[in-house]
């Protein structure tokens, strides 16, 4: 196991022995991939909080908007902590 570092001193993933890619990176590229989260939710579609969803205006008349929302949400949340980090690392720099 190793310690990856993903952001400069400010966020960290494990890298398990064996493995090609940190968890960090493997999250966000098991989000963005169609195939798997189309397994994931056909396997899971049961077990899922419908109400969830519902209750944040998250469409979930198919499999598809699913998928399509998880995978596009996957791109902004990664961008979104790359944009956090840069502004935190500007600020805690430039002070």
């Amino acid at each position: 196991m190793e310690i990856k570092n993903i952001y400069h001193n400010r966020i960290f993933s494990i890298q398990f022995d064996g493995s090609d890619m940190d968890e960090y990176n493997l999250a966000f590229s098991l989000w963005r991939d169609i195939e798997y989260l189309s397994n994931y939710f056909e396997r899971n579609f049961g077990v899922i909080d419908k109400d969830f969803w519902r209750e944040n205006n998250i469409p979930i008349d198919s499999l598809d908007e699913i998928i399509s929302w998880v995978a596009k949400d996957a791109v902004l949340l990664e961008k979104f902590i790359k944009k956090l980090y840069i502004i935190v690392y500007l600020k805690t720099n430039l002070i």
